[in-house]
């Protein structure tokens, strides 16, 4: 490099380093080397070829030299930019040619770099929601070369997968967003006298561990079941516990995560042992924490997916968060993981239909319903009321080979459920006898299975028992804090009525409107509620003479959500002094 370039270059790692660390320090270590020189003008040619007008959105695949990147964010204005780049030596060719130190800076341009396809998603993780909810423009770069053309060939299949089943969850979060916050709220007294994932870890390092879902196949192999006692720690989801008690099997650990009223009927009138250790999600249906309050033993499995998560963790000092999981079997899965389980063995968890019709649960779960017509692309079944529901399907590999028809989101789930296998060095085993197929994981017979296990006698008690009875934290020191953020919500409540009354002008207004999306202290309280906000367009997108209505409008309903939760919090706060006293 000549003295110009190795300024620049500098220049541009100290941006990177702000938000890349580790890529900065990877590219420092790259001895100086300068790549081909690109023709001058050629990037951009192409770009305003290729890029349609209104594209809001773009994810770029190959760094070039450096003109598209700069050329996106500064000139087309995107809301997002993602970048991904197979070869360090070309993005630091890139470094070298053109001053990106701005556009490294921006938080709205996300960098995959040197990443494995299949692990995309983890870099992309803050905009992959965004590109789901507004769409944006796939650019492969012309100059990436030709043995490079396999890899972003993997790359772009990822990124279809990663959008369908971001649009999944996003689908899932718009419809249950208010539902979701207000369970949030009202389990907080729930959540601060249970236990926390860092009180888990590791409790059962390298003990076996099996998961009882509530597919069909677990009426079939229940009673198996029975012999796991002594040999493993049986985690029971809820949609399985009524078939494992009916056969005699008392689940140990049993987990919890739904945020659906309909969760609620799996478990309505089921009691639990003392001695069991009840699992959930801070998201749960609200009434069964509360149902099985009374327990001595009891875990809020902590996830990444809601801010008032990271509210807490920050005030309560725990430190062990699990991806947000997409099923209750998925959330046992990752609890075994953290309690060091290994191997971890799945039974009655199909994600399929079974080839001959039957049942889409086992027949004592709230959510079995009778397969009446199984076609190309539909089935048709039967609710216990005797409602019918159609739904779509799709085929995916069967455990001996065969395609076996499953619901779409079954398919999402068995995605993650591999990808997870896949990152984990856990011996994984498949001992549902049906179902899906689920790479990565040794198929076998339950009995077969358990029978390779040492008895323990009743270590996987002694253990469970030694877990501590309530947490550590104090309530106390948490209601002050809320008391705070609570009170800076109602202030936010009373600006929003001088607003409504139509007393403040349009850029009092705005800085309300930006007020509400960005204080930490109002989305942590809000949280899933606010988030429908957060995907609509930037106010600079909106045209002024169109900006008055747009705020009006949306402050309207930003009001009704703040009156909405209001005393929900109220009540919540309420109980947590309650208990307290």
């Amino acid at each position: 490099m000549n003295a110009l370039q190795d300024r620049l270059y500098e220049k541009n790692l100290v941006a990177l380093e702000r938000r890349y660390p580790q890529a900065a320090a990877a590219l420092r270590r790259l001895p100086p080397e300068l790549g081909e020189p690109i023709t001058a003008g050629y990037e951009e040619a192409w770009l305003r070829k290729t890029l349609p007008n209104g594209a809001e959105q773009a994810v770029l695949l190959g760094a070039g030299d450096g003109t598209a990147i700069e050329m996106l964010r500064r000139e087309f204005g995107l809301r997002n930019l993602a970048v991904v780049e197979k070869d360090w030596r070309r993005l630091a060719w890139a470094l070298q040619n053109r001053d990106l130190s701005e556009t490294l800076s921006d938080p709205h341009v996300f960098l995959a770099l040197a990443a494995a396809p299949e692990a995309l998603e983890d870099h992309l993780e803050y905009v992959k929601t965004s590109l789901a909810a507004h769409g944006f423009q796939l650019l492969r770069h012309p100059s990436i070369p030709p043995e490079d053309a396999s890899y972003y060939d993997a790359v772009q299949t990822q990124l279809r997968r990663m959008m369908e089943r971001e649009a999944f969850s996003l689908r899932a979060r718009l419809t249950r967003g208010p539902l979701v916050q207000r369970n949030l709220i009202t389990n907080l007294p729930e959540m601060l006298s249970a236990l926390t994932l860092d009180d888990a870890r590791g409790r059962f390092a390298g003990t076996p561990a099996v998961i009882a879902a509530g597919g069909p196949s677990l009426d079939r192999n229940v009673k198996a079941l029975r012999n796991a006692q002594g040999r493993a720690l049986l985690l029971g989801v809820d949609t399985a516990v009524r078939t494992l008690q009916r056969h005699g099997v008392e689940p140990p650990i049993v987990v919890a995560t739904d945020p659906s009223p309909e969760n609620d009927k799996h478990l309505e009138g089921v009691e639990l042992p003392p001695k069991t250790l009840f699992a959930f999600s801070p998201d749960c249906y609200y009434a069964i924490p509360r149902r099985y309050r009374s327990l001595q033993r009891r875990l809020c499995v902590y996830d990444d997916s809601a801010r008032f998560t990271y509210w807490l963790k920050n005030l309560l000092g725990f430190e062990e968060l699990i991806p947000r999981p997409l099923h209750v079997a998925e959330t046992a899965i990752r609890l075994a993981l953290v309690l060091g389980c290994n191997p971890i063995v799945f039974t009655g968890l199909d994600l399929a239909i079974p080839p001959a019709g039957g049942m889409t649960h086992s027949s004592l779960s709230a959510r079995a319903a009778r397969v009446l017509r199984l076609m190309d692309d539909e089935m048709e079944t039967v609710n216990a009321d005797g409602t019918s529901v159609k739904h779509k399907i799709v085929y995916v590999e069967g455990i001996r080979g065969e395609p076996v028809a499953t619901l779409y989101s079954f398919k999402f789930y068995l995605e993650r459920l591999e990808a997870l296998m896949a990152s984990s060095s856990v011996r994984w085993i498949d001992a549902t006898e049906g179902g899906a197929l689920k790479k990565g994981a040794e198929i076998r017979p339950l009995n077969e299975v358990i029978a390779e296990f040492d008895n323990l006698g009743n270590e996987f008690e002694k253990r469970l028992q030694a877990l501590p009875k309530v947490m550590k934290f104090h309530p106390e020191n948490c209601v002050k804090s809320l008391n705070e953020s609570f009170s800076r919500l109602r202030r936010l409540e009373e600006r929003m009525n001088t607003a409504a009354a139509g007393n403040w002008n349009l850029v009092e207004i705005e800085g309300l409107w930006r007020f509400f999306l960005r204080d930490e202290e109002t989305r942590a309280l809000l949280d899933h509620a606010v988030f429908p906000f957060q995907l609509e367009p930037p106010l600079e997108r909106i045209p002024f003479d169109r900006r008055n209505d747009y705020l009006y409008r949306h402050l309207k309903e930003a009001h009704s959500i703040v009156k909405m939760f209001f005393p929900i919090w109220e009540e919540s706060l309420q109980r947590l002094l309650e208990n307290i006293a």
